[in-house]
């Protein structure tokens, strides 16, 4: 697929911005590779991480510098071009998912505790529910709390992708500017 050049930059700035960010948080897997070249029918581009070694466990920190850089993308194109795209559709379903394993299947959050109150989902049409990788065992009140403590946790990690992104402002225009000349 070819994009034009206004697209071509917006998913530029917003590879550029996940990078910036994964590489400002302490625990997130090293940036190996962007490109701006779609792949298939869904992705524009991608920013590529790899753990530094094998890993069978991740942490809380894990978690949360995850959520930060995939809302890296967003937040760079909030900044940069006063408005988002549907871009982050994948890394906001992605980011809702960690977040709600985070709260109901890790005992991490604070709405349930530790309590573990979900379980590995069906597939949908097996189920006729969604609710983001989880079948939610708790009640409608606790489903209420997990809901709210979820955005919480996914704005605070937007909050801290938007900062990032400022404060490297500088190094995000060169590398949109590099992915623009070199595509990857």
């Amino acid at each position: 697929r070819r994009l034009s050049d206004g697209e071509k930059r917006r998913v530029a700035i917003h590879e550029s911005g996940h990078a910036i960010v994964a590489s400002h948080c302490e625990h997130a897997d090293p940036v190996h590779k962007i490109s701006i070249v779609p792949r298939g029918r869904a992705a524009l581009g991608y920013t590529l991480q790899f753990p530094a070694e094998d890993q069978y466990l991740k942490t809380e920190d894990e978690l949360l510098d995850q959520l930060r850089s995939l809302l890296g993308g967003r937040a760079a194109e909030e900044l940069v071009l006063g408005e988002v795209s549907t871009g982050a559709e994948n890394d906001l379903e992605r980011a809702t998912v960690i977040a709600r394993q985070i709260i109901c299947f890790y005992g991490m959050g604070e709405s349930v505790g530790l309590t573990h109150c979900g379980s590995r989902q069906l597939p949908v049409y097996l189920t006729g529910t969604d609710y983001g990788g989880a079948q939610l065992d708790c009640s409608d009140e606790t489903a209420r709390q997990i809901d709210l403590e979820i955005r919480h946790i996914v704005e605070t990690a937007h909050k801290t992708a938007t900062d990032l992104i400022q404060a490297n402002r500088d190094k995000l225009e060169i590398m949109t500017e590099a992915l623009m000349k070199y595509e990857t």
